[in-house]
């Protein structure tokens, strides 16, 4: 029975937003940020993510902690560093940390 009720659990919308949040948070390649980025609360352009993810790899540097990357990287738009400042706030007291 358990499982029947967990599975209704992980398809329901605000669930199913939570887990890439938790990802974007917990775990190092960004893959999260994908899905985050096209959230109506967000809005991260595509290439920002692209950018970021990219600056990321070649820096070595893990998510969440490269979100910070993106607040003085100049392929990043205004409104994508803007975001990443808010997903900085959100992923800075993540307990995966």
């Amino acid at each position: 029975m358990p499982v029947l009720y967990l599975g209704d659990l992980f398809e329901r919308p605000e669930v199913r937003d939570m887990l890439p949040l938790l990802a974007l948070a917990c775990e190092g390649d960004g893959r999260a940020l994908v899905r985050v980025a096209r959230f109506s609360e967000y809005q991260v352009p595509l290439a920002d993510v692209r950018a970021l993810r990219g600056l990321a790899r070649e820096q070595e540097v893990p998510f969440p902690r490269a979100l910070e990357l993106a607040i003085t990287a100049e392929k990043i738009s205004p409104d994508g560093k803007a975001t990443m400042a808010l997903l900085v706030r959100f992923t800075r007291h993540s307990p995966c940390l």
